[in-house]
């Protein structure tokens, strides 16, 4: 389900993996943000967000919340259209019944994405 920025880019959702990208990471979920189908927009598009990632605890009725320290923004561009986290959770936690965080095989995620500024952006998108 793509998230739709007012600058008329578009973010993937969420792209949620089993285990880290690097080694050492293997333990852990990841998360990473990515603008979607960015040959929509022009070659030297910039889109400078602050964003948020999140896990949902069903059992405490509330997300765990995951963002750069700070709240540092995040400069996305042709080369680097994606940002995220190597160590989410470890997926001992993850998985434990116990911590709420999946209820009936469903894990539910969220992002929640600030655009800062935008330059190069198309003027239409294809939800």
């Amino acid at each position: 389900m793509p998230l739709m920025a007012a600058t008329m880019a578009t973010f993937d959702y969420l792209h949620v993996g089993e285990e880290g990208r690097n080694k050492g990471d293997e333990d852990y979920l990841s998360m990473y943000l990515e603008i979607a189908d960015t040959h929509t927009l022009t070659q030297d598009f910039e889109v400078y967000v602050s964003y948020n990632l999140f896990v949902y605890d069903h059992l405490k009725d509330m997300y765990y919340a995951i963002q750069d320290a700070d709240g540092k923004i995040r400069r996305f561009h042709s080369t680097k259209a994606e940002w995220g986290f190597d160590r989410v959770l470890r997926l001992q936690t993850l998985t434990d019944p116990s911590n709420g965080y999946i209820l009936d095989d469903f894990c539910t995620f969220g992002a929640l994405v600030f655009v800062v500024k935008h330059s190069g952006l198309t003027d239409a998108v294809n939800p």
